[in-house]
């Protein structure tokens, strides 16, 4: 990992993250430029799972770029399925936020249902939800299901 991580460094990350934007301008159709800004976004994340540097203009690229590819909380069929979901998009935006270049973002563990922290960004265990059964409800200290600081209803499966 650590030679990947200083390739990207060496300026590989950049110019792929430069070409993938470009492509966000070149596609007919509104179908194409969403999935051309999602891919911004997957790559961003591969970025950041690696621990590479990303430019302070490409951060604040993929916090824009995440308010323009839809977010879904509830149920959606796989073929409506075109960005994120909830637990997801919060745990990006966790991440774009305290995202450390040389230290990888594992976004292969649990995240704060409301807020998208996880164990990385607290450095305290995540509270797990006593109410589900489907594995889906962790929490950090500072938001819960019934926290003032929680996002939306939404947001929450047993709200």
């Amino acid at each position: 990992m650590e030679r990947l991580r200083q390739k990207l460094d060496a300026g590989l990350g950049s110019k792929i993250l430069k070409k993938y934007r470009k492509l966000e301008h070149t596609p007919d159709n509104e179908w194409e430029k969403h999935e051309a800004r999602y891919k911004v976004i997957i790559l961003g994340a591969l970025l950041m799972g690696t621990g590479a540097k990303i430019s302070d203009d490409d951060f604040q690229h993929l916090r824009d770029l995440t308010s323009t590819v839809d977010c879904n909380e509830t149920f959606t069929l796989a073929f409506a399925d075109t960005g994120f979901r909830g637990p997801g998009k919060r745990q990006f935006l966790a991440a774009l936020d305290n995202c450390k270049p040389g230290t990888p973002r594992d976004f292969n563990v649990a995240s704060c249902h409301g807020c998208g922290k996880t164990r990385q960004d607290t450095a305290t265990a995540l509270l797990k939800c006593g109410r589900c059964t489907i594995g889906a409800g962790w929490f950090c200290d500072k938001v819960g299901p019934d926290s003032a600081a929680a996002p939306s209803a939404s947001a929450f499966p047993h709200s």
